[in-house]
């Protein structure tokens, strides 16, 4: 089984194969194990002794709480490498853009939406592996499913 260290490695690593890796996305994921803070709707990982436990919270409320055996620790990376990459991939709109956050949003056209999901293809695609079947299946629904 995998440390919350080796965990965050793992996933940076596949994160920098992707076009748009900055060294600050490694925040990102190491704000999935913080346990002083947890993001609406974004993915958390506890480490267990026996396994890891997936979680999702909104509003401060824990909407999801799924304990994942040792044996499944590519499920656990893919599932914040999902969130990684989608956030990524949203950043890179905006910069593509012009879009300052802070001032106005990104107006989620269809042209955008596919533009947004084109990139988030071709990060998997050059991640590849496990991670992109995982991608390509619809893993992070079945992951999250209740």
């Amino acid at each position: 089984m995998k440390t919350q260290q080796q965990l965050i490695d793992g996933i940076v690593e596949q994160l920098q194969k992707t076009e748009f890796y900055e060294d600050k996305h490694i925040q990102w994921v190491e704000a999935a194990f913080d346990d002083s803070w947890y993001g609406d709707l974004e993915p958390h990982i506890r480490v267990e002794d026996n396994g890891y436990r997936l979680q999702l919270y909104e509003r401060g409320t824990q909407i999801m709480d799924k304990p994942i055996g040792p044996e499944r620790e590519a499920d656990v990376m893919y599932w914040i490498l999902d969130s990684c990459i989608q956030t990524g991939a949203y950043m890179e709109l905006l910069r593509r853009h012009g879009v300052d956050p802070r001032q106005t949003s990104l107006q989620m056209t269809k042209e955008i939406q596919a533009e947004w999901a084109e990139i988030i293809r071709r990060a998997f695609a050059s991640i590849g592996g496990v991670y992109e079947e995982f991608y390509r299946s619809g893993r992070r629904g079945d992951l999250e499913e209740m």
